[in-house]
C-alpha cells in the first residue's frame, strides 16, 4: 500500500534464501508482485515469465516431504491466483497447470471425499459458497439471482467463508434453508459441504479469496460450478460448469474455459440501481465547470500500460477536457500510476494537470464522480462491470472497445442491451473518434442520456436469466465432456436447455 513492493519483494527473497526449498516461501513468492499495476509492457511480460518459472519450481517440490506437508494447508489457503486475470489472455493451459499443483498440495491436507449415493428428493439442493455474501460487488449482481430462485424447486444452502458479516450476510441467512458462516479451516469446510449432501455446488467467485480455490480442488457435490463473479476459469477438473452471460461471451467463449460453458440469457446479473445520489462533490479542478468531464473509474489493476497512450490521445483530441481516474489505490500508488502516464502526456504535449487521480473514495464520493462525468472511458481487456451498470443507471454514456474475453465485453453487452452500438468501438481509432464526438457535442451526449434513461430498466430485468439458471440447476448432471456449451434457446417458462 505504501508503494514499496519492489523493496518488500527483495527482502522477501532474502528471507527465502535461508530456506530456498520451502513450499510456503515459494508459493507465496509465486503470487507476489511489486505493485498492483505494471510499470510498462516489459514488466507485464516479465511477471508472466517469472510466474511460470515459479509455478514450475513449485510443481517439482515433494509435497509429501514432512516439512512441506506441514506447510501445505497454510500455503494452499494463503493467497489466490487473481493476478493472471488482468493480463488480457485466457491462459487456460497455465490455469490447468496451476490447478494441478494446488490440488496436489491440498491432497496432503484433505483427501478427495467420498460422496454418498444421490438420493431422490422433490427439490434440488443447491449450495452457494463464497466469501462475498456481504456488501461486495459479487453479491450486488448475483444475490437476487440466487436467493430469489423458486423454492418449490430449489432448496438453497449458503456457506459464507468470510468472518465479516453485514446486512447482506443476514439477508442470505434469512433466505436460506441452511446457512453456515464458519470460520472453519479447510478440512472442516470440506466436511461441512460434503455432509450438506448437495446436488449442485456453486463457488460464486473463485479467486475472490484464498480459500475458494483450495475448496475448488475437492469434489463435494455431484455437480460443481463457478461463475463470472470472478470471470476466469478455475482450471480445475472438479469444476464442471462456468455460469456466464450469453450477451457478454464471444462466440468462441467455450475455448476460454476448462469448464463447460453455460450461457445464461442477457447479462446473467440481478442489478439493483444505485439509491438516491448523495451530493458529495469530488475535490479538485476536475469538478469545475468550463470543460468536458471525462472519467475512468476502473481499478488500477485493470489499467495496463496500453491505457496511457489511448487516454492521452482522447485528451489531445478533446480540448477542453479533463480526465478523472479512480484506481482505488493508496495515494502513493496513485502517484506511481500518474508518473507512468506522465510519459505519454509529455510525449503528446498534453498538460499533466488535465488528469486528476482520486485515491480510494467512499461509495457516496464514487457516485459523486459518476454523476458529474459527461461520459466514461471504459478499460480494455477487463471492462467495467458493476461500475458500468452504476454509470448507466445514472444515465452516463460509456465508450468501450470489446476485448476477446468475456471480462472485456461486459460493458459492450450492456450497451447492446440498450441498443447503443454507436458507443461500441471496433478498434483504437474508432474508440478515439467516439470519445472526441462525446467531448465536443453536448447535443450528442444529451440524446444519449435520454436514450439511456428510457431503456435502462432493461439492465435490471433478470427474469430470463433467473428462469434459465433455475432450469439448469434442476436438470444439470456432471459434465462428461469438456468444453460443452449450453445456451438458453427460447425465453419463458416452457424453454429448455440446448447442448
Amino acid at each position: 500500500a505504501d508503494g514499496q513492493g519492489s523493496a518488500a519483494l527483495s527482502a522477501f527473497a532474502q528471507a527465502g534464501s535461508r530456506a530456498p526449498q520451502s513450499l510456503l516461501w515459494q508459493w507465496a513468492a509465486l503470487h507476489t508482485a511489486t505493485a498492483p499495476y505494471f510499470e510498462d509492457q516489459t514488466a507485464l511480460t516479465a511477471y508472466l515469465a517469472r510466474w511460470r518459472a515459479g509455478l514450475a519450481a513449485c510443481a517439482r517440490l515433494d509435497f509429501s516431504d514432512p516439512i512441506n506437508r506441514e506447510q501445505c494447508e497454510r500455503a494452499a489457503t494463503l493467497v489466490s491466483n487473481h493476478r493472471l486475470a488482468y493480463l488480457g489472455d485466457a491462459l487456460r493451459d497455465d490455469l490447468r497447470r496451476y490447478a494441478a499443483v494446488l490440488s496436489a498440495m491440498v491432497d496432503q491436507v484433505v483427501p478427495q471425499p467420498q460422496l454418498a449415493p444421490a438420493r431422490p428428493r422433490t427439490r434440488r439442493r443447491v449450495g452457494v459458497v463464497s466469501a462475498s455474501l456481504r456488501q461486495h460487488s459479487a453479491a450486488r449482481v448475483w444475490s437476487e439471482l440466487l436467493i430469489g430462485l423458486d423454492r418449490r424447486k430449489i432448496e438453497l444452502f449458503g456457506f459464507h467463508l468470510a468472518t465479516v458479516s453485514d446486512d447482506q450476510t443476514e439477508r442470505w441467512r434469512e433466505r436460506c434453508e441452511h446457512f453456515d458462516a464458519g470460520p472453519h479451516r479447510l478440512a472442516e469446510w470440506v466436511r461441512v459441504l460434503v455432509e450438506a449432501d448437495l446436488d449442485v455446488l456453486i463457488l460464486l467467485g473463485i479467486n475472490d479469496d484464498p480459500l475458494s480455490p483450495a475448496l475448488a480442488t475437492r469434489r463435494m457435490a455431484p455437480v460443481q460450478c463457478s461463475t463470472w463473479a470472478f470471470p476466469m476459469s478455475s482450471g480445475q477438473a472438479t469444476i464442471d460448469y462456468f455460469l456466464s452471460s450469453d450477451l457478454a461471451e464471444p462466440e468462441d467463449g467455450a475455448e476460454h474455459y476448462c469448464e463447460s460453458l453455460v450461457r445464461l440469457p442477457g447479462l446473467a446479473a440481478a442489478y439493483t440501481p444505485v439509491a438516491a445520489l448523495a451530493d458529495v462533490p469530488p475535490p479538485g479542478p476536475w469538478s469545475e465547470h468550463g470543460h468536458t468531464r471525462i472519467a475512468c473509474l476502473q481499478s488500477g489493476s485493470k489499467l495496463l500500460p496500453v491505457h496511457d497512450a489511448l487516454f492521452v490521445r482522447v485528451l489531445a483530441a478533446s480540448t477542453p477536457s479533463r480526465l478523472a481516474l479512480l484506481p482505488s489505490l493508496s495515494p502513493v500508488l496513485c502517484a506511481g500510476l500518474a508518473a507512468r502516464m506522465d510519459l505519454s502526456l509529455r510525449a503528446a504535449d498534453v498538460a499533466s494537470d488535465r488528469v486528476q487521480w482520486f485515491p480510494r473514495l467512499g461509495f457516496d464520493a464514487y457516485l459523486g464522480v459518476l454523476a458529474r462525468a459527461d461520459f466514461l472511458l471504459d478499460s480494455l481487456h477487463w471492462s467495467g462491470g458493476l461500475t458500468s451498470l452504476d454509470a448507466l443507471s445514472l444515465d452516463v454514456p460509456i465508450v468501450t472497445l470489446p476485448g476477446k474475453l468475456m471480462r472485456g465485453r461486459q460493458t459492450a453487452a450492456m450497451l447492446r442491451l440498450l441498443e447503443l452500438p454507436e458507443l461500441i468501438a471496433s478498434d483504437f481509432d474508432e474508440y478515439l473518434r467516439i470519445a472526441a464526438r462525446l467531448a465536443h457535442s453536448p447535443d450528442f451526449r444529451i440524446g444519449l442520456r435520454e436514450h439511456i434513461r428510457e431503456r435502462k430498466h432493461r439492465l435490471s430485468d433478470y427474469r430470463d436469466s433467473q428462469a434459465a439458471l433455475l432450469q439448469f440447476l434442476c436438470e444439470a448432471g456432471p459434465a462428461t465432456l469438456p468444453a460443452q456449451v449450453f445456451r438458453w434457446t427460447c425465453p419463458g417458462p416452457a424453454a429448455t436447455m440446448a447442448g
